[in-house]
């Protein structure tokens, strides 16, 4: 039964990958990607921020730049970033070191995906930022996907809780910044 489950999986999978190659545009794929990742049972959240696309993305860099020494960029592309983390205090693995692309279509999503890691199988994600009311506000997504290497009973539970605990908190802060932004930005003009 296993074999067919990972069978059927590998099929869908190849087949999502097909239909993302095929889709004619942007939003196709979101939505293909969106299957794959609930396939794959990735964490996903979303919020409404009161800032422009332009002032929620500054501040999803802005936050990565601040993040205290736990987050080094080992190599800068311009579109692209090589970025190396690390974890502290996570459930049952503890520490963890990972080193990771990120990909930058600005203004509109973020992508990463892992290139190595100590203790991660997998460690992926995207964020989207969609502009409403007529750009003057954010639909913020952040998906993401992460799959320890332990063989542990409910491993994969609890890492999926963890992780939507960590998407929320991130999209909180990013809302919190690109508000403060906004706020300031309209307090400069006014002067």
């Amino acid at each position: 039964m296993s074999k067919l489950l990972s069978s059927l999986l590998l099929i869908a999978t190849l087949c999502s990958s097909q239909q993302a190659a095929q889709a004619k545009t942007t939003h196709e794929v979101h939505e293909v990607e969106h299957a794959v990742a609930h396939e794959r049972q990735a964490s996903q959240s979303h919020l409404v921020v009161n800032a422009t696309p332009k002032q929620v993305y500054e501040s999803i860099i802005k936050l990565r730049l601040e993040s205290n020494n736990k987050i080094k960029e080992v190599e800068n592309k311009g579109s692209s970033c090589l970025i190396e983390e690390k974890f502290d205090n996570l459930p049952v693995i503890g520490k963890a070191f990972c080193v990771y692309k990120e990909t930058y279509t600005p203004y509109k999503f973020i992508e990463y995906a892992m290139v190595n890691s100590d203790k991660f199988k997998a460690f992926e994600g995207r964020w989207n930022i969609a502009p409403t009311n007529n750009g003057a506000h954010t639909l913020l997504t952040l998906t993401t996907y992460i799959d320890v290497d332990i063989k542990l009973p409910f491993a994969k539970q609890l890492t999926k809780i963890q992780t939507m605990s960590g998407v929320k908190r991130r999209l909180k802060a990013v809302k919190e910044l690109s508000e403060t932004k906004k706020l300031s930005a309209a307090t400069v003009a006014t002067l």
